[in-house]
C-alpha cells in the first residue's frame, strides 16, 4: 500500500459508493472540488475519503461534473456524491464567512 496511514480507514465506508474499505477496496483521498492536476490541495474543503475504484473512476473531474454524469447514467452513487459536494460547499462557505468576520473585526 502506498500510504500505510490509510490502513486505519479499513472498515469505514467510501464516501461515494458507501462500500466498506479494506484490502480489496483500498482507501484513497480524493481531491474532490479541485483535482490535483488543477493545482488542488488536500484541504478540508477539497478532500474526501473514498475507495480507490471510485477515485479512479472520478479521475481528474471536479466532483460536481462527476455527480451530474452519474445522475444522467442512473448510477445510485449520484446521491452520495451530491451529498459530499454539499458538505464540501458548506465547509468552503464557513471558511469564507470566518475570513470576512476577521477582516471586519480588524477594520
Amino acid at each position: 500500500m502506498r500510504n500505510r496511514r490509510m490502513i486505519k480507514h479499513y472498515g469505514k465506508p467510501c464516501a461515494y459508493c458507501l462500500l466498506e474499505m479494506g484490502p480489496d477496496r483500498l482507501p484513497s483521498r480524493d481531491h474532490a472540488e479541485r483535482p490535483k492536476s488543477r493545482r488542488g490541495k488536500l484541504t478540508a474543503g477539497n478532500k474526501v475519503l473514498c475507495c480507490e475504484p471510485c477515485n479512479t473512476e472520478k479521475g481528474a473531474r471536479p466532483i460536481w461534473i462527476w455527480a451530474v454524469e452519474l445522475e444522467q447514467a442512473g448510477d445510485p452513487r449520484a446521491c452520495n456524491v451530491k451529498a459530499e459536494w454539499a458538505r464540501l460547499k458548506a465547509i468552503r462557505e464557513r471558511r469564507v464567512e470566518s475570513m470576512l468576520l476577521e477582516a471586519l473585526l480588524e477594520a
